[in-house]
């Protein structure tokens, strides 16, 4: 898959975020660009950083500040799933569903 269409298949990933997570990405100013140049999706091809497979990078901004979520791209399965979650997009995530006690469970802990 080249760049571009993994970049296109990054940004309508956003919608599967957006609702694992109970969060709000702005995916249409992911789309306009018009937010500031800290909103981004990075495509990384270094496979040995995220577990042989290419790494797409979000990077955004919530309330306590600076969120990022990292995800991996399995070209094989054609699928985008999440490695690992910031602190800062964590503490968020779980302060929002303190009262059902939610956790999140990424490939960092």
């Amino acid at each position: 898959m080249s760049e571009l269409n993994l970049y296109q298949r990054a940004l309508n990933h956003i919608a599967n975020i957006e609702y694992e997570y109970g969060v709000h990405m702005d995916y249409e100013e992911f789309v306009s660009k018009r937010l500031p140049s800290y909103y981004n999706i990075q495509i990384d091809n270094t496979n040995n950083n995220y577990q042989g497979h290419v790494g797409i990078i979000y990077n955004f901004e919530i309330e306590e500040g600076s969120a990022q979520i990292i995800c991996g791209y399995n070209k094989n399965e054609d699928e985008i799933f999440t490695l690992e979650l910031n602190d800062i997009f964590k503490n968020h995530v779980e302060g929002k569903w303190k009262i059902y006690e939610y956790k999140i469970k990424d490939d960092s802990n």
